[in-house]
């Protein structure tokens, strides 16, 4: 009966959440949680009772009630406990496998959320190693490659905020690998939004990693922009790209867009505030480039001004955090640091002609 009650209880958290009733579901998974914990007191080893708590710490793990990041780690931690301890049952099943490997992304979601950098990687890499041998020995199951696609997506975005880019470029490569597998394997579900944002994710990363960019680069990332306009990240890479290929007075209208987006978005959402802040700052960088190549010299040095406050404000993002808890900020030494001198260099020149 207990049982019972706590999977009603899971179920209706459930109900609850797509219904928008957040504070309700909370309530429910928590007497749910209860539950089976009182449960499994008497005995620790019963398969379905840790299934079923798996299943409801997975539930109170993707939905945020309030603004609560550690939290919510907390049930991701409980989710993949229960069911690595599932997996040395006898009867442990596919979908165990499958719903641990699920568990490993929540987790890395949170971590790149919280900023914790090589955390982030690792669970990432621990939810792709389990979802890519489900896919290897299942490969016709295509519920594991879209949940294997998912987890090489935020696999390639962790290692991108790491500085890693060549890493995340291998990573959105085989993303988009999966997702075009999966269009053949239903071809009643229409993944080509997805696969245009892949696209231009990947033509953004080799921009980045060459500072070289090709004209099919610059389609796609012009595409994913079209497909997602309001996404901050997605219009630096645009104008990034009209950049390197000289498209100067192009390039300052995505780039202009992607600093009011941020903007706003950092005076209503208190989370991801490094990322808002990183990407303003690569922004401004690239703005201030555009500004300078299209003549106008006294716009470019106000908008390099505002590109270092972006920057210093991402640096402090990161503070206070614990000394043994790596953070993203690897990504400004290896990304935002060269693009500051390259703008640097660019501006000076305007400054040495000014002084001639």
């Amino acid at each position: 009966y207990r049982r019972q009650l706590a999977r009603g209880l899971s179920a209706l958290g459930t109900k609850l959440i797509a219904a928008g009733a957040v504070n309700d579901s909370a309530d429910a998974l928590q007497r749910a949680t209860e539950i089976l914990e009182r449960l499994l007191e008497v005995e620790p080893n019963n398969e379905q009772n840790l299934r079923d708590l798996a299943l409801t710490m997975t539930q109170r793990a993707k939905h945020a009630y309030g603004d609560h990041t550690v939290v919510l780690m907390n049930f991701a931690d409980r989710a993949i406990a229960s069911y690595e301890q599932l997996l040395h049952q006898d009867d442990a099943t596919l979908h165990d496998q499958w719903s641990l490997g699920v568990a490993y992304r929540r987790r890395g979601v949170l971590e790149r959320e919280m900023a914790r950098g090589d955390l982030a990687v690792a669970s990432m890499k621990a939810a792709t190693h389990r979802l890519r041998q489900l896919v290897d020995e299942n490969p016709d199951v295509p519920n594991y490659r879209v949940s294997l696609a998912n987890a090489m997506q935020h696999l390639g975005y962790t290692l991108a905020d790491a500085g890693q880019t060549e890493l995340a470029i291998e990573a959105f490569r085989e993303y988009l690998v999966n997702l075009e597998s999966v269009e053949i394997l239903l071809p009643e579900t229409d993944f080509t939004s997805r696969i245009v944002l892949a696209r231009g994710e990947l033509a953004a990363l080799e921009i980045e990693a060459t500072r070289q960019v090709t004209e099919p680069q610059v389609v796609g990332t012009e595409r994913a922009v079209s497909v997602d306009q309001s996404n901050m990240i997605r219009q630096p890479a645009l104008g990034a790209a009209l950049y390197r290929a000289g498209r100067f007075e192009a390039a300052a209208k995505p780039l202009s867009r992607s600093v009011v987006i941020g903007t706003v978005a950092l005076r209503v959402n208190r989370s991801w505030p490094w990322l808002l802040h990183r990407e303003g700052a690569k922004a401004n960088y690239y703005l201030a480039m555009s500004q300078h190549e299209s003549g106008d010299a006294d716009r470019a040095a106000k908008t390099w001004e505002s590109a270092n406050e972006w920057h210093e404000q991402f640096r402090n993002a990161f503070e206070p955090a614990p000394a043994d808890e790596p953070s993203f900020q690897g990504y400004a030494d290896r990304v935002l640091l060269p693009l500051r001198d390259e703008a640097s260099a660019a501006l000076s020149q305007d400054a040495a002609r000014a002084g001639e």
